[in-house]
C-alpha cells in the first residue's frame, strides 16, 4: 500500500491511524507522501507512488479530490483506491465514472434515514445541497443532544446526557456512556453506479 495525504491535521491523523492498523496485520507501506494543501497537480506524486508498485493507494486528499482522481485516471491506472470521509453524493455526481469503485471509510452510515432528512432540511434552509454531511451532522446532533438532555433533566444536563441511549441521529446511533462518551463505528462503503454501497458496518 502507498499513502498520499494532504499535509494538514485531519488528513495526517487518519493516514497515521490507517497505516498503524495496516502494519498491524502485516501490511507493507511502499511509500508515504504528504501533498501541500494548495497542491493541484498530483501527477508527479502519483507517478512516484505508482513506481513503488503498491496494490492499493490510501488517499485522504481533501483539498481537491476531483483534481486528484482526474489526474490518477489520466495515468490509466486501475489501482484500487481507498479514502476516508472525503466523498459525498454531490461530489460523485459531478463525474460518475471518476469515483467508480473507490472504497471509503466513513462514520456516517449512508443508509441512515436521519441523514436523508438532514439533507432535505439543509437544502430547504440554505437553498443549496448538503456537501459536508459529517460536520453538519455533528452540529445538528449536538443541538438535538442538548435538547434531549434538557428534557431528561432540566436541572442537571450531565445527568440528562447520561440517560441518552440508542438516540438515532444524523452522524450515529448515540448512547452516552458513564464516562461521558459515545462510541462511533466506522462504515466501509464502495462507490458503485454513482452510489455508496455498504461493504461493512
Amino acid at each position: 500500500m502507498a499513502v498520499i495525504a494532504t499535509n494538514a491535521e485531519w488528513s495526517l491523523e487518519v493516514s497515521a491511524g490507517f497505516q498503524k492498523h495496516f502494519k498491524a496485520i502485516a501490511g507493507e507501506v511502499t511509500a508515504t507522501i504528504e501533498a501541500s494543501p494548495e497542491e493541484l497537480d498530483f501527477r508527479t506524486i502519483l507517478q512516484k507512488v505508482l513506481k513503488t508498485n503498491p496494490d492499493v493507494i490510501y488517499g485522504p486528499v481533501n483539498n481537491d479530490p476531483n483534481a486528484f482522481f482526474k489526474q490518477l485516471h489520466s495515468l490509466n491506472s486501475t489501482i484500487t483506491i481507498v479514502t476516508s470521509d472525503i466523498l459525498n453524493p454531490d461530489l460523485i455526481n459531478e463525474d460518475l465514472k471518476l469515483y467508480e469503485g473507490v472504497y471509503q471509510s466513513m462514520v456516517i452510515d449512508p443508509a441512515n434515514s436521519e441523514l436523508d432528512k438532514a439533507k432535505i432540511a439543509y437544502k430547504e434552509y440554505f437553498k443549496k445541497p448538503l456537501t459536508l454531511p459529517l460536520y453538519v451532522g455533528w452540529g445538528m446532533d449536538a443541538v438535538n443532544l442538548f435538547l434531549l438532555a434538557r428534557e431528561n433533566n432540566a436541572q442537571d444536563l450531565a445527568a440528562g446526557l447520561y440517560k441518552i441511549k440508542n438516540f438515532v441521529r444524523v452522524s450515529a446511533n448515540i448512547s452516552i456512556s458513564q464516562g461521558g462518551s459515545s462510541p462511533m463505528y466506522v462504515c466501509i462503503v464502495q462507490v458503485r453506479n454513482g452510489k455508496f454501497e455498504i461493504i461493512k458496518r
